[in-house]
């Protein structure tokens, strides 16, 4: 059984047909037909699958499951794999993941599948061109790298993968110390690199040096529904990683001031303002930024201001300007109360005045579900401010939650 795709913008079908190839989740035994003004596509997929894969277009397209006529075709990746490996590889075949992540154009497996011993010692013997070559042609079209995603480190503040495990496709030399700290001009062009698109929000980085959260993907739509006409309004960001929230503020018409010091997170973030068509400012520690500097910057367009050095000095950059600053968005895990003290502290310097509109903190912490009302009132507490409301983005672990604190601020 099918599904059957409908498609209301003209302009979507040439993206939702290139996307369903690539995932080879394309009918091809079916043209794409025309009914009451949309364009019907049909996929191998079933719903419960394409949801994930169109989520972006979820409000151009509905889908329904189409039983007009079977489709015969292959829809494990265990089946394809034991093409390559035969059937008795039992211990190979059953670590054989069922679910993995496309980051076009490389497929990330979760750790335990593809990283066992067995598979490190058949891999040993008999490499890996044989098996992912035949994958790229038979399962995952368009995908040329492959790898084992590993947890991160907790302590790392740079949120860096120093465990990812690449399987197949070059991924550039080997990291080194140098590399993942301050790497040359050379180091990011030899680099590997990888993008996604999330509700129409183009995103790049690079796998080796820095980590994408697929999960945040529902705190995004969220900025996006919750806050769709800042223009005119500030933004503070203080961990914009590759840009997952600044991008969306950008989106909504935000001037954006974020803070990241991963020099491969920075690359990422400056690629994914070019994606998107954002004008930027670079800033790095030590660089002169004064209210001239800043006001000739948006004179030329500039909307997202990106300073590559610690958040500890955002109030002294920006203290000196006259911001309206609407939005505090404070995004890094598991914990980031240092933060909390950067926006007191921001808020301290805010000029006031009647167009002055209390500012909203968005507050990410990983709690307990039985410390949830604790840690309202600690933040409450520290904000002398409201939390208007908690949301739950997704569990790390029984009933450990990611969540955001939306913390209304006095003026």
């Amino acid at each position: 059984m099918g599904t059957q795709i409908v498609v209301k913008k003209p302009l979507l079908i040439k993206l939702i047909k290139s996307k369903l190839e690539i995932a080879d989740a394309l009918d091809k035994s079916r043209k794409i037909s025309k009914k009451d003004g949309n364009a019907l596509l049909y996929s191998t997929a079933s719903v419960s699958e394409l949801s994930t894969l169109l989520r972006e277009y979820e409000k151009e397209i509905s889908m329904t499951e189409d039983d007009s006529r079977p489709i015969e075709r292959k829809t494990h990746l265990r089946d394809e794999v034991a093409d390559i490996i035969g059937e008795y590889h039992n211990e190979l075949l059953a670590t054989v993941p069922k679910k993995w992540s496309l980051y076009p154009p490389m497929v990330l497996f979760n750790n335990g599948t593809f990283d066992t011993p067995d598979w490190a010692n058949y891999f040993l013997k008999n490499g890996t061109t044989l098996l992912f070559d035949h994958l790229l042609d038979s399962f995952f079209k368009g995908y040329t790298h492959y790898a084992v995603n590993k947890p991160i480190i907790e302590e790392d503040v740079m949120r860096r993968p120093f465990s990812l495990v690449p399987l197949h496709g070059d991924f550039g030399p080997e990291p080194t110390t140098q590399m993942f700290e301050s790497p040359l001009g050379l180091d990011i062009e030899r680099t590997f690199w990888c993008t996604v698109t999330q509700n129409g929000i183009s995103q790049e980085w690079a796998p080796r040096y820095t980590m994408f959260s697929r999960g945040n993907i529902t705190e995004k739509k969220r900025l996006l529904d919750s806050y769709r006409n800042l223009t005119g309004e500030d933004v503070v960001d203080l961990y914009a990683g590759i840009g997952y929230f600044t991008l969306s503020y950008l989106a909504n018409g935000a001037t954006v001031y974020c803070w990241e010091i991963n020099p491969w997170s920075i690359e990422g973030l400056l690629r994914g303002l070019k994606k998107n068509g954002c004008k930027f400012c670079l800033i790095k520690d030590g660089d002169n930024f004064d209210a001239t500097t800043h006001s000739e910057a948006l004179g030329s367009g500039v909307n997202a201001f990106v300073f590559h050095e610690s958040n500890e000095h955002a109030v002294e950059r920006l203290s000196r300007l006259d911001l309206a600053i609407a939005h505090y968005n404070l995004g890094l895990l598991p914990t980031l109360r240092q933060g909390w003290e950067v926006v007191r502290r921001l808020e301290s310097h805010k000029s006031k005045g009647p167009k002055v509109l209390p500012a909203l903190v968005h507050a990410h912490e990983n709690v307990h579900k039985n410390d949830f009302d604790q840690i309202v009132k600690e933040i409450e507490t520290f904000f002398d401010g409201r939390v208007i409301q908690l949301n739950k983005v997704k569990t790390f672990a029984p009933d450990i939650w990611h969540i955001v604190l939306d913390v209304q601020l006095q003026i």
